[in-house]
């Protein structure tokens, strides 16, 4: 976008975009949506939530690579979510085979702490803090203990 149109734009467009984009990734047109989750951060470049909105489009078009620049972005600007930004890359390196990179992205989530997602990570990550043998089961003492 040039600079004369982006000068044009009123303080309110980012929001009218976002709400277009929202449209548009419900209609499942993810390209449009990026389009316009770029040009409203063309207008506010440093909103961890556009980055987050825009990487999201990202993901559900496929573009795992262009999610993962934003949410690491994101992860730069001192008032994102950290928790939600790096639960969301983790699963796109998943996503990629990037074993070990959403191995790191996974656990730093988990450090930050009442995360929704838990149950899910430690599914993913094969570790089962909260899982007994059976589903409603009373866990025993390990006799070798």
């Amino acid at each position: 976008m040039n600079r004369q149109v982006r000068a044009s734009l009123a303080p309110g467009v980012p929001q009218i975009l976002v709400r277009r984009a929202v449209a548009a990734c419900e209609r499942g047109d993810y390209e449009a949506a990026i389009a316009d989750l770029t040009t409203a951060l063309g207008v506010a470049a440093r909103d961890p939530d556009l980055l987050l909105k825009r990487a999201l489009a990202n993901e559900a078009a496929g573009f795992c690579d262009e999610a993962i620049g934003d949410y690491t972005r994101a992860l730069r600007i001192a008032d994102a979510d950290r928790a939600e930004l790096l639960y969301r890359r983790g699963r796109c390196h998943l996503a990629m085979g990037r074993v070990d990179d959403a191995v790191c992205d996974m656990k730093a989530h988990l450090a930050i702490g009442n995360s929704p997602h838990e149950a899910e990570i430690a599914d993913l990550l094969g570790i089962h803090p909260y899982r007994t043998a059976e589903p409603g089961a009373v866990p025993r003492p390990n006799p070798v203990s």
